[in-house]
């Protein structure tokens, strides 16, 4: 018999409690912030922003992030399991952003990411967008592997983690 604890590639469960996806709006912000700042400080290298940064934003600023943006959870058992974000970064819908993916450490695995990563994929689809662009750490590779097996390649563009500017981020694109 195999050692649980033993190191080794991540294994999948199959025995994944039943999920929702629920889309955030503006009237969601509190929801948003307890998820976003547990984000922030369970896995500060993974994020352009910090934990000391939002923590200082108000109501106004949550809302605006909910208002100008498609946000998400995935929501399991009373839980939101985890977070993703898409926005347009100009004015014309030709590229989506995807942005802020993060699974609690104990949801991790079991395919909540990338189920979260098609969400933001159809979304950015319905509204016209022709692909979508992620930064992801270097050092982060469940994300890279989570957005290339998603259809995500590698762009070439490589620049300093704004949070952590001895970090440096790559960028993916999917076409849509």
């Amino acid at each position: 018999m195999a050692d649980p604890d033993a190191a080794g590639p991540p294994v999948r469960r199959t025995d994944v409690p039943p999920f929702d996806v629920v889309v955030l709006g503006p009237d969601d912000w509190p929801r948003l912030r307890m998820i976003r700042l547990e984000a922030l400080a369970e896995s500060p290298t993974s994020f352009g922003s910090t934990l000391a940064r939002e923590e200082r934003f108000e109501e106004a600023d949550w809302r605006d992030r909910l208002q100008g943006s498609f946000n998400c959870v995935a929501h399991v058992d009373g839980v939101d399991a985890a977070l993703v974000g898409g926005f347009l970064p100009g004015e014309v819908p030709v590229d989506a952003e995807l942005v802020s993916l993060w699974v609690r450490p104990e949801y991790r695995g079991h395919g909540y990411g990338g189920h979260l990563v098609e969400t933001v994929l159809l979304w950015a689809s319905t509204i016209g967008c022709e692909s979508v662009f992620a930064w992801a750490t270097e050092s982060n590779e469940a994300a890279i592997v989570i957005y290339e097996n998603h259809g995500f390649v590698r762009t070439g563009d490589r620049q300093p983690l704004p949070s952590h500017p001895d970090l440096f981020e790559i960028g993916m694109r999917r076409i849509l």
